[in-house]
């Protein structure tokens, strides 16, 4: 496979899916982990590591330690982004790193159709839960939202992951 913006979007995407199912894990071990979230992610969540674990694989192989700094630059939001509680905060950033992988392989070229489509779909599914509007509605005092944050992951995703901005 040639390095190209493609090639690029689909890693930064994967990267982005793989460190929100660190967020997801942490959501599922709240005691505020219910209803109907409680149904869905964890098929979700299952579904999305089964569908990226082969690229995931041949990318840690190809270069385990720059794949794990990326993940881990995602994995640490927390750390610099609160949302009301850590329950709310791990919500988002589930979301907007979700969000954020989207706008990555919706931009993605013919070539990678054939292997996106699915994987699309399942994240749009999860985009258009009714009961996580409250999340993605979120504005904070500042006047910061819920599209800040996928923005902001957007561009770090542009900046880090072979500055292609």
């Amino acid at each position: 496979m040639t390095v190209d913006d493609n090639t690029v979007k689909l890693v930064r995407a994967l990267v982005k899916l793989s460190s929100a199912l660190y967020d997801a894990d942490e959501i599922m071990t709240s005691e505020r982990f219910k209803r109907d979230l409680k149904k869905d992610l964890p098929k979700w969540s299952a579904w999305i590591e089964e569908y990226i674990q082969k690229p995931v694989n041949s990318l840690a192989n190809a270069d385990d330690e720059t794949l794990m700094d990326l993940i881990k630059m995602f994995d640490s939001y927390d750390k610099n982004i609160y949302i009301v509680d850590s329950y709310t905060t791990y919500i988002n950033l589930f979301l907007a790193k979700v969000y954020s992988a989207y706008n990555d392989l919706i931009a993605l070229e013919s070539q990678y159709q054939g292997y996106t489509q699915d994987l699309i779909g399942k994240i749009h599914m999860i985009k258009n839960r009714g009961y996580l509007k409250s999340y993605t509605n979120y504005v904070d005092p500042d006047g910061n939202s819920f599209n800040s944050l996928v923005e902001y992951i957007d561009k770090a995703g542009n900046t880090i992951i072979v500055g292609t901005q």
